[in-house]
């Protein structure tokens, strides 16, 4: 048997308000988009250099009342597993990676 290991973890800020719905079934599903910095140093320029990538986001039920609840701006850890979405849109076929989260901490306030 094989090891297999589907797990995502970061620490970024919502740049999006929550995008929030209910299943049929009374289940809560909240989406955000969170920007992860990255940073390195150049070697060409020996300059230090920073960039972002940005991610959305996708929980259900209690995480998804707590990912809602966190105001946008706010740093977080986000731990959960990388899912990719497929679906054809006029005959092409097209896909989306999203992050399904299982926990999230908020771990610093927004400045003001």
């Amino acid at each position: 048997m094989s090891a297999k290991l589907n797990k995502f973890q970061c620490i970024g800020g919502f740049v999006s308000d929550p995008r929030v719905k209910e299943t049929r079934t009374g289940t809560l599903i909240c989406r955000r988009v969170i920007s992860v910095p990255r940073g390195w140093h150049n070697p060409d320029t020996g300059n230090y250099e920073e960039s972002s990538d940005e991610f959305e986001l996708c929980a259900w039920g209690r995480v998804a009342e707590e990912m809602e609840a966190v105001p946008r701006g706010a740093s977080v850890l986000v731990e959960g597993k990388l899912k990719m979405e497929r679906w054809t849109d006029n005959g092409e076929i097209r896909h989306s990676l999203r992050l399904a989260v299982d926990s999230l901490q908020q771990v610093c306030e927004v400045e003001t």
